[in-house]
Parts: structure tokens; sequence; C-alpha cells
């Protein structure tokens, strides 16, 4: 079991395509007692990496000591920050405390002040690429430490992508990790200047691969792309990005949760899918213990949930039942959200990698 837990919404940043919107102050988030208490139930409940995004992790009182609690209960721990807090203070403690593996993501939008800080604020990529820097050179001495760093895609740094891989070369990263902008917080009124079309992700593909096809170091980088997709541009680059591997990838059937900073659990990773999915509630805002004794993938409700995407998929497999296409089963993308296909098929249509059938018919 594994846990994606936004510890705080607050955040000394304020990106155009935050889907918190960044800088808030939610009076009910969990106070240290009370995440201890949470930390006690996952590990009884069998979790066994915890990943903390926001906001901004480090703007939590008693973020580091949060950490080394989990450490002491033998759970791995995840860090997504924007790196302009983690000084070198930081992150001798960050060795010193925690001997779990630890992964920590920087969230870095551009390989220069030019890009990067029109997303993300004045200064930003400075400070960011310092504490990069700086991790990476105790990297030998922290080997349970993987470093990554997160970009999103849009129209402001589609043309720098070739440059950020070779940015991350530079440095020790293990993970180099892509995503789209989501139409949600902050991205909703700058949508016309962040999201990309679907010529525009061809094009953003197509300098990926050509990048890592000349990687002399051999690190991993993953993508929101379809088999087919890959398939197109391992041929065109001669290169041997690994095929995903067929089934969904839904976090409600790998055994995971997402945890709110007030203590809400939900059965799904997704913003715009937890407004409309379960909310659940083990710790309320008097401090009361809810859900002491159940374990939480045996909950009801995530049981209810599991059986709607289940339900979906079999939709989807009955509706896409005619199409002769040897990835049918894998370009499926959010099983609440069933038009994602419609997308991806419009990439593989416009590669020329057409399938028998038309999946925009169908679903």
């Amino acid at each position: 079991m594994f846990v994606k837990w936004d510890i705080t919404e607050k955040c000394n940043l304020n990106c155009i395509h935050c889907k918190v919107s960044g800088s808030k102050n939610n009076d009910n988030e969990l106070d240290f007692n009370d995440i201890i208490y949470m930390v006690d139930k996952l590990k009884r409940d069998g979790v066994q990496y915890i990943q903390f995004i926001g906001g901004e992790p480090f703007c939590k009182e008693n973020f580091l000591e949060i950490l080394k609690y989990c450490n002491s209960k033998n759970i791995g721990i995840g860090i997504t920050t924007n790196g302009t807090m983690m000084d070198e203070r930081i992150i001798n403690k960050l060795k010193k405390d925690i001997e779990v593996p630890m992964y920590i993501y920087f969230s870095l939008d551009g390989p220069n002040s030019f890009t990067n800080d029109q997303i993300r604020g004045k200064g930003v990529f400075e400070k960011c690429i310092t504490s990069l820097a700086t991790l990476s050179k105790y990297k030998g001495d922290m080997p349970n430490l993987i470093i990554g760093v997160n970009a999103t895609i849009n129209k402001i740094n589609k043309d720098f992508i070739d440059e950020y891989i070779k940015l991350s070369n530079s440095y020790l990263v293990d993970v180099l990790g892509f995503s789209y902008i989501e139409e949600d917080g902050n991205a909703i009124e700058n949508k016309e200047k962040l999201i990309i079309s679907d010529a525009e992700k061809i094009e953003v593909f197509d300098k990926i691969f050509k990048a890592y096809s000349a990687l002399e170091k051999n690190f991993m980088i993953n993508m929101p792309i379809k088999n087919k997709v890959i398939n197109f541009f391992n041929n065109k680059y001669k290169c041997n990005y690994p095929l995903r591997k067929e089934g969904n990838g839904c976090m409600v059937f790998r055994g995971g949760v997402r945890i709110s900073s007030t203590g809400s659990i939900y059965p799904c990773e997704s913003r715009h899918v937890i407004k409309e999915s379960i909310d659940m509630k083990v710790i309320n805002e008097e401090g009361a213990k809810l859900q002491k004794d159940r374990k939480i993938l045996e909950l009801e409700e995530i049981k209810d949930f599991r059986e709607l995407i289940t339900n979906n998929l079999n939709r989807y497999n009955l509706l896409t039942s005619n199409i002769d296409c040897e990835y049918r089963n894998i370009c499926l993308g959010c099983p609440m959200d069933m038009g994602e296909i419609t997308s991806m098929c419009r990439i593989c249509n416009m590669l020329g990698e057409v399938p028998k059938g038309d999946c925009n018919e169908n679903v």
C-alpha cells in the first residue's frame, strides 16, 4: 500500500499552473500529533511508502520531524518540492535522520530563468538549481537517495525541452518526469498561454526522443505517452524507450490512496476526480479519531469506488471490442474520464499509426 499525502496547502510560491492555487493557509490542517497518529495507522494498515506533496511540503511546521518519524516506522519517503527552501542545513538533516529509501523530486519548468520563472516566479530557477546542485553533491553519502526532476509541458517551455534534458543530465538526476497541465486552480485562468495542442505534443515527443537517443547517461524519463507513440519514435530515433506494461495504472487498483491536508482519504489521486469521489475522514476538525479499527483499503467506500472503476473499464472494453489494435488495453487513461483515448487516437492518426476501427466513434 502507498499514499500520496498533501501534507499542506501552504506554499511560498504561486505558480501560474498550480492546481492548489498556491499560498493557501488552511487552519483545519492536521497538526503534528494528528499526523503522527495517521502515520501509525498507515503503518498498521501496511503502508510501505508515502509521497509528500502540497503546497510546498517544507512549509509544513515540523516537516523534518514528520519525515524522521516515518523513517522510524520504516516507511519509504517521497518529497515533491519547488526546491526554494531546501538549503544545506535541511539536506544535512535528511542525510543524518533518513535511512529508508527517499525520493526527492524537484519541480522545475525550464532549463533557464527565462522559461522557468515565467511560470514559477522571479528568482525561483536559481534557488531550485542551487538546491539540486547541493543535493547532488551529497548524493555519494546518501545511498538511499533517488533524485528526480519534474516538468509540466506547456506553451512557455515546449521549445526548450531538449535543453531541459541536457540540464538534468548535468546533475545526478535519476528520474526525469514530464506531465501535462491540468485545467484546475491557477491554470484555469492561464490555460490559453499554457495548454498545448495535440500537434505541439507530437513536437515535444520528438524533441524528447531525439534527446533520449543521444544520452550517454542512463536515467529514467517518465512521460504521458502511449505505446503506439513510443514505438513510432523508438523506430524513428533507433532507441529503446521502454513500453508501458499492460493493465490500468489507476491508484485504486495498485493499493494506493490520497490524503488531504485536513485528514480526508480519497481513493483517487486526481484532483478533478476527487471533487466527485468519496471523502472519508480519518481525523475530523475536532481531532476525533475516526476509522480507527478499520483498514483503509477495506472500507466500503473504497470497495464501492473500485467497483465503479471496474464497471467503467468493462464499458470501455465493450465499446472498443471491434478495434483491431494491440494497444487497446493500454491506451486508456483515467477510467473516470473515458474520453481521453480520443486525444491519444488523434495523435496516433497524426503520426500515421492508425488502428483498424475508429476509437473516436466508439468512446
